[in-house]
């Protein structure tokens, strides 16, 4: 299952992104992919949200592949070092992190 959220994940939003994930961590019991290639901004609410699906992943042994196309997202996730995160697959692409988690 892939969620995505175009444009802004922020305070205003976090609820609902909060339950994409949670929905997608229901239905994909092998893992699944946050796809940010089309968000614009991410706020502190956001991350914490990606962190809180992560710990919630990795406590069931899943797989979670994101997807970071925009540079301003990457950085902001670099500073809580997402891609060093055990069990967390960063890719550019979707093709890749549907392969990722396919396997």
């Amino acid at each position: 299952m892939i969620v995505s959220l175009p444009g802004e994940i922020d305070i205003s939003n976090v609820k609902e992104f909060i339950a994409l994930l949670d929905d997608a961590a229901a239905k994909s019991p092998d893992g699944f992919i946050i796809d940010l290639s089309e968000t614009t901004y991410i706020d502190s609410a956001g991350v914490q949200a990606i962190l809180a699906a992560y710990a919630k992943e990795h406590a069931e042994h899943r797989k979670l592949a994101v997807v970071i196309g925009n540079p301003l997202i990457r950085s902001v996730l670099g500073v809580v070092h997402l891609e060093q995160l055990p069990g967390v697959l960063v890719f550019d692409d979707l093709q890749a992190a549907k392969q990722a988690i396919a396997t």
